[in-house]
C-alpha cells in the first residue's frame, strides 16, 4: 500500500440533524441547532470523531452578517465551541464559509453585481471564524466560481493572522454543467456563451493569486504551505451506523 497521509473529513451535519428531529428551516439551516439543539450537534461531531474523522466542520454554514444580523458573529463562536467541546484534543476544526445566497442558485450570488461588498461579508465572518480558533477555513459549497474565489481570497486575509489553513470546495457538477450548458443552475446566465467553462477554469488559473493551490486527490483547493502541499484527504466519514452521505 502506498505511504500516503490521509485526512478523514467528517460528513453532513444538516442532515443529521433534520435526521434527529431538529428544525432546520431556513435561512439559517443547521446554524438554528447552536442555540436550539446544541447537545445534538455535539453528539454528531462526537460520532464523527467515533467514525474516524479528524476534521470537524461547524455549523457556521449560515452565520452570516446578512442572515442574522444581531447573532451572526456571537453564533459562529459558539458553533466552533461546540466543535471543540465534542471532539478529542488534537482534532482540526474547520469554520465553513458558504455562499452568501442560496447554494444552489449560482444566478443569485451578489458577486455578481457588488464583489466587493461580497468579499467583505466573507472576509467578516472569516475573521471570526479564524479569531475563534478554527484550524481551517472551508468555503464550501460554491456554485458561482467568481464568489468561490472572493470568498478563498478573504479567508486567506483572514488566515494571515493565525495560520488557520484555507480550503476551497466548490460544487464540480454544477460547474460541469455550467461549463456544458454555459448557464448556472436554475437557468441562470454564467457569463455568456462558454462562460461557465471559463470561470470554472479560473478556479486553477488564478487560485494561486489568492495564495491557493490544487490539492492533490481532493475535489477543492487548499492552501500554499512551501513545497510540500497539503496531505490527501479520502472521502468524508459518518457517524457510526447512520446514513448515507449528501448534506
Amino acid at each position: 500500500m502506498h505511504n500516503i497521509p490521509i485526512t478523514i473529513l467528517d460528513g453532513p451535519v444538516g442532515t443529521e440533524l433534520i435526521r434527529r428531529g431538529v428544525d432546520c428551516t431556513g435561512p439559517l439551516w443547521s446554524a438554528r441547532a447552536i442555540d436550539g439543539a446544541p447537545e445534538v450537534l455535539g453528539a454528531i461531531h462526537r460520532e464523527y470523531a467515533a467514525a474516524g474523522a479528524t476534521v470537524h466542520t461547524a455549523a457556521t454554514f449560515r452565520t452570516q452578517p446578512g442572515i442574522e444580523p444581531g447573532e451572526w458573529a456571537r453564533l459562529a463562536r459558539r458553533g466552533v465551541e461546540l466543535v471543540r467541546e465534542a471532539v478529542p484534543r488534537g482534532h482540526r476544526v474547520a469554520g465553513s464559509l458558504a455562499p452568501l445566497a442560496d447554494c444552489y442558485r449560482p444566478d443569485l450570488s451578489p458577486a455578481r453585481v457588488d464583489p466587493a461588498a461580497t468579499r467583505e461579508a466573507h472576509l467578516a465572518l472569516a475573521r471570526v471564524l479564524a479569531d475563534a480558533g478554527c484550524d481551517i477555513l472551508l468555503c464550501e459549497t460554491f456554485t458561482d466560481p467568481g464568489e468561490g474565489l472572493l470568498a478563498a481570497g478573504a479567508a486567506v486575509e483572514a488566515a494571515e493572522a493565525t495560520g488557520a489553513e484555507v480550503w476551497l470546495s466548490p460544487l464540480t457538477g454544477a460547474l460541469r454543467d455550467a461549463a456544458q450548458s454555459g448557464r448556472g443552475a436554475q437557468g441562470g446566465r454564467a457569463g455568456g456563451p462558454g462562460g461557465g467553462g471559463r470561470r470554472a477554469r479560473q478556479l486553477r488559473s488564478r487560485g494561486g493569486d489568492a495564495g491557493i493551490r490544487p490539492s492533490p486527490g481532493v475535489g477543492g483547493v487548499g492552501p500554499r504551505r512551501g513545497s510540500g502541499g497539503l496531505r490527501q484527504c479520502w472521502g468524508r466519514g459518518r457517524p457510526s451506523g447512520r446514513g448515507e452521505r449528501g448534506e
